[in-house]
């Protein structure tokens, strides 16, 4: 499916041309291919990160932590980072583009331009982690700091960065906190429960030093509905892959001397799956283009259930990755 036919279609004005979008999609393409095969992201999963973790600079390089950072770009940036986040998550791509892009960079750039070194974090020579509530926001900052709180935050990758964002309040207003990396190294506690240690929960002993800087409610919104929607499309094109090889294994795949695919049950279910996963698509298409809160909460939704399906589906006729499930 060509990834902005039904933009266009629905809005003549569209921030990006059918061509441009298709530019874009060929260059993620391309990346995803080059830099995140199969070997390496299974390297990831068994807790090696340096290979893929050298993709990161390459990445960065490429423009693509950065266009979500200006505002007479953003409508053209919201589509570019869904259309490069779809093919990401076709490779199962291990690293946290979505955060870094739509959260950390753009407030950084809003907000902070005076105190953190933005052009490194830009080019991938450092890296930026942001720290998302498990119990929600709002929090206040002594809350957070607290030794005896209940309050849980974890980052993607947190090993690997410089400077910890984490989303708070002040004074009753909003506020990130920014944490420079101590020179003993982050305190953090492994989730094993999250893709095999990617993912770390703050320590209270790394938020001594933070550095709160105000924000305004309006810019931390707008950056988690871009943060909402471009994991979506992550999650459409990793579910699309899944669905891709569920078809093909069951041409491959022989009971009572047919292939599985010639079943109609079967037929069924990976016509549905597909049918949620384009429908999906486009909604996530659609939300990039107009931005419109109540679209970007429709995608999240059809994303949810379409993944849900299709992963399910796979699941039970034995596909993960193209390998039967023991």
């Amino acid at each position: 499916m060509n990834l902005s036919n039904h933009v266009q279609n629905y809005d003549e004005n569209a921030a990006m041309t059918d061509l441009e979008a298709e530019m874009v999609r060929n260059a993620a393409q391309s990346f995803a291919t080059s830099e995140s095969p199969l070997t390496l992201v299974r390297t990831a999963e068994a807790g090696d990160w340096s290979q893929i973790n050298k993709s990161w600079e390459k990445l960065a390089q490429l423009g693509w932590l950065e266009i979500l950072q200006y505002q007479e770009t953003e409508s053209e940036g919201l589509i570019s980072a869904c259309v490069i986040a779809e093919e990401l998550g076709r490779a199962a791509y291990p690293l946290p583009f979505a955060e870094a892009a739509t959260l950390a960079l753009p407030l950084l750039a809003e907000y902070a331009q005076n105190k953190v070194d933005i052009d490194s974090i830009t080019l991938g020579n450092k890296r930026v982690a942001f720290a998302i509530p498990l119990m929600g926001l709002p929090t206040k900052f002594e809350r957070l700091t607290a030794l005896d709180s209940d309050n849980v935050w974890i980052a993607n990758q947190l090993d690997e960065a410089e400077l910890l964002i984490i989303p708070t309040l002040q004074d009753g207003q909003p506020a990130i906190a920014l944490i420079n990396r101590p020179t003993s190294g982050w305190h953090s506690t492994p989730m094993p429960d999250l893709a095999n240690n990617a993912y770390s929960q703050i320590s209270t002993e790394d938020l001594a030093n933070a550095d709160l800087i105000p924000v305004n409610w309006q810019s931390l919104s707008k950056a988690f509905d871009h943060f909402r929607l471009v994991t979506c499309a992550y999650i459409v094109g990793l579910s699309s892959q899944v669905a891709d090889i569920a078809i093909e294994y069951a041409k491959e795949r022989i009971a009572f001397d047919k292939p599985i695919g010639s079943f109609q049950a079967v037929q069924h279910r990976l016509a549905e799956s597909a049918l949620e996963l384009s429908a999906a698509h486009l909604l996530v298409r659609e939300a990039s283009v107009t931005g419109d809160l109540s679209q970007i909460a429709i995608a999240c939704i059809q994303t949810c259930e379409a993944g849900k399906k299709s992963t399910f589906t796979a699941r039970k006729y034995g596909v993960a990755w193209g390998i039967p499930w023991k």
